[in-house]
């Protein structure tokens, strides 16, 4: 039985909220500090947690909610420096097992600030350089969808939304296996506000957002086999200027690619201009129609658009993929929009705060767990456990395995060689299991495997 860690939050913005919800629906003891009285309303409307409104740098605040009882103190408000100081805080004068902050700027990752006594947290979180890496990771598979990797293995999980470019829909998942002859496996779909595992006998329908487990390779001959051939990109079209862009064409440059960035701030154009003077800036609004004409911008391979402005990002990046553009990224916060967005063209949409969610995860749920992925906005779960020399597990077949309603075992990888395995397969320490589960689920899932 897994005992219950109580963990405190500093922060009740996006990122502090979202994480809240996904621990207390996974079961968690949570504590959420902020001094915003309007958010404080919002959270007790919406969550079932200790909310305390104050400084999370006030000391006698810290005390009086006994942080000494917490496991981890993570530190998500909107100003770098108050997580910081608050973690230090934590750190002097409390017996907090893990410290987490979550750090903006790049500036600060680049000085020696991980002396634990020094610094006082023991991990930093950039939402902006996890969706920069998720961006780069996509444009590296094509930008054909959103890739989920896990460490140490060859497997991913891939989502596909299902439109007219897809040639799936009308046919069962047994269909889809038999004809195309690739190991993969359907751990679940996403399809008008419902999450389900889906049987081999699940006819797909057009809207459907699936979630494909498999190796790399089997995973790109399935796409090519669906209608979503990987293809090389030459050209990138990237709308604003900020620290995700720059931290995208720092990773992009190197391939050779063609970049082309608008971005409507003078200041902000000159300064990428003298960053990387081997892109072409365009001091203009991603919005002029001008542009297209003048530039050729429509029969570019990519479109990033990561301006700080969701409907501008969800609205350039449509325009521009029905217009010729080949494949479209955009950057959305509000959770809200994500489901929205695919159903407007838009290949892969990235959020940068359900980014830092995931990476804040992989850190609280430790032990034999290598990686966590919060699916939809916390509706799923996709977890990566190591099975540990002595695993209770050794031996035994999944069939005859008490796996909970709604989660599946997706994949094991064994020795560095992946599997979709069978009922008959067997279990052996050192094993890699990837395992989907719906939010219901997770708790059961992971007491079965958590060691």
């Amino acid at each position: 039985m897994r005992c219950i860690l109580k963990i405190v939050i500093a922060g009740a913005g996006e990122v502090g909220f979202n994480l809240a919800r996904h621990l207390v629906e996974n079961g968690y003891d949570v504590t959420l500090i902020d001094k915003d009285k309007d958010r404080i309303k919002y959270v007790n409307e919406h969550l079932d947690c200790f909310v305390v409104e104050g400084e999370v740098t006030n000391y006698e605040l810290l005390k009086s909610i006994n942080v000494d009882d917490a496991s981890f103190f993570i530190a998500v408000t909107d100003s770098d420096e108050v997580n910081m100081i608050s973690c230090l805080i934590v750190n002097s004068n409390f017996s907090v097992d893990t410290k987490i902050a979550r750090v903006r700027n790049i500036d600060y990752h680049k000085i020696n600030l991980f002396d634990k006594k020094i610094a006082g947290f023991d991990y930093l979180i950039n939402p902006e350089v996890e969706a920069a890496k998720s961006i780069i990771r996509a444009v590296e598979y094509g930008a054909v969808s959103d890739i989920f990797v896990f460490d140490d293995t060859d497997i991913q999980l891939r989502e596909v939304f299902v439109d007219d470019d897809v040639n799936i829909a009308g046919k069962t998942l047994e269909t889809i296996r038999k004809k195309s002859n690739i190991p993969f496996v359907v751990a679940g779909i996403f399809n008008e506000n419902n999450f389900l595992i889906p049987a081999g006998k699940y006819e797909v329908k057009r809207g459907d957002h699936l979630f494909v487990v498999g190796s790399r390779g089997d995973l790109d001959h399935l796409f090519s086999h669906i209608g979503l051939k990987r293809r090389k990109i030459k050209s990138v079209l990237i709308a604003g200027g900020g620290k995700i862009q720059r931290l995208v064409i720092d990773g992009l440059i190197s391939k050779g690619r063609e970049i082309i960035v608008i971005e409507k701030d003078y200041e902000k154009s000159k300064k990428l201009a003298d960053m990387f003077p081997d892109i072409l800036v365009l001091n203009s609004d991603i919005s002029d129609e001008s542009l297209l004409e003048e530039e050729d911008l429509n029969s570019k391979d990519l479109i990033i658009t990561a301006t700080d402005n969701d409907e501008i990002n969800i609205l350039s990046a449509s325009y521009y993929k029905s217009i010729g553009v080949k494949r479209a990224i955009a950057l959305i916060d509000k959770n809200n929009y994500l489901h929205m967005a695919s159903g407007l063209g838009i290949d892969i949409c990235i959020s940068p705060k359900l980014s830092a969610v995931n990476a804040i995860l992989k850190y609280i749920k430790r032990g034999n767990i290598l990686n966590v992925y919060s699916i939809f906005n916390g509706k799923a779960e996709a977890i990566e456990f190591l099975l540990k020399p002595g695993t209770y597990l050794e031996g035994l077949k999944i069939k005859d395995c008490p796996i909970p309603k709604d989660s599946v075992i997706v994949a094991v990888n064994r020795d560095g060689k992946s599997y979709i395995p069978d009922g008959n397969f067997a279990f052996k320490s050192g094993d890699i299991v990837i395992t989907f589960a719906l939010k219901d689920a997770i708790k059961d899932i992971e007491e079965l495997f958590v060691e």
